[in-house]
């Protein structure tokens, strides 16, 4: 697919979420498109590889992003020869990629796990919630520490959601 299709593919989804949106089209930029609803604002860089958006780039997104209070993001097709997976959220230099599908389900507030090199697909999990299980199951963070085989200040991450957990510990 080309960045003009995926473009195309991104508008429509946004159209179709009820945002406002803007296009910068025919200069070179750091933003492609912008889209708004409500309080929640979105920079969006389209590419075809997400490995294209170089270092300078991607600093420039969020800089931009943060200036304006909005979620900076990627939108591709692949990584390198590999389609991405349209039900993942990978990263690249802190910003979060995902494919045009992908996206739709971003938007529709769909769970996606975090892609990561190695090591394989990481989840958000709700700190809140893992915080209050422990304490109507009676468990310390370092008992369910050793039953899951990680450290108790991984336990602390999680419950402050200062950190992914693998698909094998949230399991």
């Amino acid at each position: 697919m080309t960045k003009k299709e995926i473009v195309k593919q991104v508008k429509e989804v946004i159209e179709k979420n009820g945002y406002l949106q803007v296009a910068i089209e025919g200069i070179h930029s750091a933003v492609d498109l912008i889209a708004e609803k409500k309080d929640k604002k979105l920079l969006i860089k389209v590419v075809e590889n997400i490995d294209s958006v170089s270092r300078d780039i991607a600093l420039e997104l969020c800089k931009l992003a943060d200036f304006i209070g909005a979620q900076p993001l990627i939108i591709g097709e692949r990584s390198k020869n590999v389609i991405l997976n349209e039900d993942l959220i990978y990263k690249r230099f802190s910003i979060s990629c995902v494919s045009a599908k992908g996206f739709e389900y971003l938007l529709d507030d769909v769970p996606q796990p975090i892609a990561a090199k190695g090591i394989g697909a990481k989840v958000r999990i709700d700190g809140t919630k893992l915080k209050e299980m422990r304490h109507i199951n009676n468990i310390s963070a370092e008992e369910l520490a050793q039953k899951i085989k990680i450290s108790k200040s991984s336990i602390y991450r999680y419950e402050h959601n200062y950190a992914y957990v693998s698909l094998e510990v949230a399991n």
